[in-house]
C-alpha cells in the first residue's frame, strides 16, 4: 500500500546498513532528513543499530534491496563484507563462515511503496555486490529518476562472475543521466565512514536551506555528542579541528616529543 505524504519529504535509503555510522552522519541536524530507512541484512546488525539509534525518523529494516522480492543465502553475515554473493571476500574474521537466510525486496518496489513522486531522496549503495541488482531493478523501471542522487560503492567488482555486468550497469547509469558519487569521489580522506557520508551529503546538495544558523548550533551540538560517544566516527571530527587550527598538529607534534 502507497504511503502517502502531504508534502514532499527528504529520505534516505541507506542500503547497507552495517553498524549505523553512515545514519549517524545522516542524522546531523544541517541536513534535516524526515525519513531514513537504514537496510541491513544481519540480524546482530540489526540489533546494534537499534541499540546506537533511537531516532523516530530512522526506520531499520533487516532485508536487502535487489532486483527481486524472493528470499536468499547471506554469507559471511555479520562481517563487513557480507553478502548474498558467496564470492564476495570478507574483511577481517568477524562473522565468516555465518550463513543465514535473508528477504529479499525489489527496489523498484520498495521506491513505490516508500517514496513519492516530489519527495527527495538520497541512496548510499555499499551493500558487496546486490548494489548491481538494485540499480538494473531501478533502471529497467525507471525509477532511477525518482533519486536526486546516489553513493554507489561498486563491490561487484570485487565478485569475478560479476564483473562484466557490473561495469554494463554503470554504463546504463551514466547514460541514464542519474547523478551519483564513487567512494573515490567523496569519502577518501575523509578519515571515518561517518566523514565520508557526510561529505557525501553535502556534495550531493542534502544540506537544508533552512534556519541557518539554528542548524549550524544544533549541529555542534550534535557532532560535539558524536564525538564523545562513538569513537569510531570521531577521527573525521579530529581532522577537521587540525584543518581549521593547524597549530593543534604543532603542540600534539610538541607533546609527543616530551613524553
Amino acid at each position: 500500500m502507497k504511503m502517502h505524504q502531504n508534502s514532499p519529504q527528504k529520505i534516505l535509503i541507506d542500503e547497507g546498513g552495517f553498524n549505523g555510522t553512515a545514519t549517524l552522519a545522516a542524522l546531523d541536524p544541517i541536513f534535516e532528513f524526515d525519513k531514513i530507512f537504514t537496510i541491513e541484512p544481519s540480524a546482530r546488525l540489526v540489533s546494534k543499530i537499534k541499540n546506537k539509534i533511537s531516532d523516530p525518523r530512522v526506520t531499520v529494516l533487516k532485508c536487502a534491496l535487489s532486483n527481486k522480492t524472493a528470499t536468499s543465502s547471506f554469507f559471511n553475515s555479520g562481517n563487513p563484507g557480507g553478502s548474498v554473493y558467496q564470492q564476495a571476500p570478507a574483511f577481517g574474521s568477524e562473522g565468516v563462515g555465518n550463513q543465514s537466510i535473508v528477504q529479499l525486496v525489489d527496489a523498484s518496489l520498495f521506491v513505490d511503496i516508500f517514496i513519492n513522486n516530489n519527495d527527495l531522496v538520497f541512496m548510499k549503495l555499499n551493500c558487496e555486490g546486490s548494489e548491481v541488482d538494485i540499480l538494473e531493478s531501478l533502471l529497467l523501471s525507471g525509477k532511477i529518476s525518482r533519486i536526486k542522487n546516489m553513493l554507489i560503492d561498486l563491490d561487484a567488482l570485487k565478485i569475478e562472475s560479476e564483473v562484466d555486468r557490473a561495469l554494463k550497469i554503470m554504463a546504463s547509469v551514466r547514460q541514464s543521466g542519474a547523478s551519483f558519487f564513487t567512494p573515490e569521489e567523496v569519502q577518501f580522506n575523509m578519515v571515518t565512514n561517518y566523514g565520508g557520508i557526510h561529505n557525501w551529503l553535502q556534495r550531493a546538495g542534502a544540506e537544508s536551506k533552512k534556519s541557518i544558523l539554528l542548524r549550524k548550533i544544533k549541529s555542534i551540538l550534535y557532532n560535539i555528542n558524536i564525538f564523545l560517544n562513538h569513537p569510531d566516527c570521531n577521527g573525521y571530527h579530529k581532522m577537521l579541528l587540525l584543518r581549521k587550527f593547524p597549530f593543534l598538529k604543532v603542540l600534539a607534534k610538541s607533546n609527543r616529543r616530551k613524553e
